[in-house]
């Protein structure tokens, strides 16, 4: 499958089996919000919004999400923009750009992130509440709480763990490799140096999270994804699923697909007990 990005209208992306594209390009589209709630995903350091081009296909079912993907700035639909250079740049990214889109998208919005993304998640969350978009919840991925920093989200991979994390550049042009390796390794880098300008929020907010660990993650430990349960007054909920660190990049496979509709529906539920 291709990707389809449009350049500069907009940070987060509608997914689709057509490709990606902008929620502000489409906000004269006579279709509107093709769901009853929408999934706002989220990607790991130095990922993008195509990371979750299959998902809307992949969640299908009597009530889908409409799912919409977050670009971070500097990075493909949006490399003529400046990346953002700390963490409150970031949030303020992606708070300039939930108001934008509110009024295009269906609601209640549950956030979803994988890996770092995660606590882009959980902070665009707060974010949206502050605004007045309605939060369903939160959904997290092979992440630690904000209140911790797991050791893979400290340390810069190689080009070894590049190739493992995204075997579709093996595909590439032998030629252009080492650059295609080299811009994804200056781009988790970039996100890596954004985490060290982070500290988490006092106090805990008031809408469920659910947690989606792998049971071959590496990378977190079970006891820091149960950690997210400090976060929140509500319901926070872990979930297991075969699989490593890279959960959110197989999605087409049936145990992780049926956590993450669980996932959903619990965050749903949970956000009609919180109101």
């Amino acid at each position: 499958m291709t990707s389809s990005v449009r350049r500069g209208s907009g940070a987060f992306y509608r997914v689709g089996a057509r490709g990606l594209h902008s929620v502000r390009a489409l906000a004269s589209s006579p279709a509107g919000p093709s769901g009853t709630y929408t999934l706002i995903c989220f990607p790991g350091a130095g990922g993008n919004a195509a990371q979750f081009q299959s998902w809307s296909d992949e969640l299908r079912g009597t009530d889908p999400p409409e799912v919409l993907a977050y670009q971070p700035a500097g990075r493909s639909g949006r490399i003529d923009e400046p990346a953002a250079d700390s963490w409150l740049a970031l949030i303020s990214d992606i708070s300039r750009n939930l108001v934008a889109l509110q009024d295009q998208v269906s609601q209640p919005c549950i956030f979803l992130g994988a890996s770092l993304g995660a606590s882009w998640a959980f902070e665009a969350a707060r974010a949206a509440i502050s605004h007045r978009i309605d939060v369903a919840g939160v959904i997290a991925m092979s992440a630690s709480s904000p209140s911790e920093r797991a050791a893979v989200e400290a340390r810069l991979p190689g080009h070894d763990d590049i190739l493992r994390t995204m075997p579709e550049l093996r595909e590439a042009d032998p030629r252009s490799l080492p650059a295609l390796l080299e811009i994804h390794r200056e781009a988790v880098s970039a996100d890596l140096r954004l985490l060290e300008t982070y500290t988490a929020p006092p106090g805990r907010v008031h809408f469920p999270i659910c947690v989606i660990a792998g049971v071959d993650d590496e990378t977190v430990k079970i006891s820091d994804a149960e950690r997210w349960a400090t976060m929140t007054t509500a319901e926070c909920t872990l979930l297991l699923a075969d699989g490593d660190h890279f959960l959110f990049k197989r999605i087409h496979h049936q145990g992780v697909k049926e956590a993450v509709a669980k996932a959903i529906e619990i965050v749903r539920r949970g956000s009609f007990k919180s109101d």
